[in-house]
């Protein structure tokens, strides 16, 4: 049987590299212990098309596996080459981790948009999925 829900009204979505985390984050949170992680940077975002979060747990094997998919327009452009972790606020200020410090990672795509010769900006389409024990890690920033 499979789980799914969705984050309500994302107000913000930021970043960090993942070696900025502590080792065995997901493991932690299934523990129950709190996750406290470095301040992100912030990332901008356009609110058309709306930003969704969504989260997927599937039971196999005797336990529960996650799968996250983040989708959202910016201005930012993150490098490819790194490997990062998103940390998204929702409207009750309810801030969740996606990634961890070890592989796998998240998996970044992006679909670059230049602007007009009028003027208009470049923006980015990210979409951002990831699959582990725990997904969608509630969390504190320091």
């Amino acid at each position: 049987m499979a789980d799914k829900f969705s984050l309500p009204g994302i107000k913000s979505i930021g970043y960090l590299l993942a070696n900025q985390l502590e080792s065995n984050i997901a493991m932690r949170a299934q523990a129950g212990i709190p996750i406290v992680i470095p301040r992100p940077n912030k990332m901008d975002f356009a609110p058309e098309p709306t930003p969704e979060c969504s989260c997927l747990c599937t039971n196999a094997n005797n336990g529960c596996t996650e799968k996250v998919k983040l989708s959202f327009t910016s201005q930012t452009l993150l490098s490819p080459e790194a490997d990062y972790a998103f940390v998204v606020t929702d409207c009750h200020n309810c801030c969740y981790l996606i990634g961890a410090m070890e592989a796998p990672f998240p998996v970044m795509n992006r679909t670059t948009a230049f602007g007009s010769p009028a003027g208009e900006p470049r923006s980015v389409a990210y979409e951002i999925e990831f699959a582990s024990i725990r997904a969608l890690i509630p969390c504190h920033t320091s």
